[in-house]
């Protein structure tokens, strides 16, 4: 899956610009664990941050299989809170599959 692309001004901040998107970015962070789990992925990128100013940097944000069901978890709550019901049950079966493998201490 492809990766979002944010492009910051040297004067903005990464906290603002994510709470800006916050809906978007919960559809597609609920969309790539959901795709990494069918593809049985270690951990994958989701985004990639590009800061624009007299040095340019980019850098990528990512998640880890430890962190999947917690992620989930979250994102369930923003798909929720902004309406984007379509992926609840793709998310919530991913969420029990998690939770069965932490029971049996997979």
């Amino acid at each position: 899956m492809k990766m979002i692309d944010i492009i910051l001004k040297e004067d903005e901040h990464l906290e603002e610009v994510l709470l800006l998107h916050r809906g978007k970015i919960a559809v597609h962070l609920a969309k790539m664990v959901c795709w990494a789990m069918s593809n049985n992925l270690d951990s994958f990128s989701f985004a990639k941050i590009h800061i624009e100013g007299e040095e340019d940097h980019t850098f990528e944000l990512g998640c880890k299989r430890e962190d999947y069901l917690e992620a989930l978890r979250k994102q369930l709550k923003n798909l929720i809170e902004f309406e984007e019901y379509e992926l609840c049950p793709e998310v919530e079966e991913w969420i029990g599959y998690l939770e069965a493998e932490e029971k049996l201490g997979l």
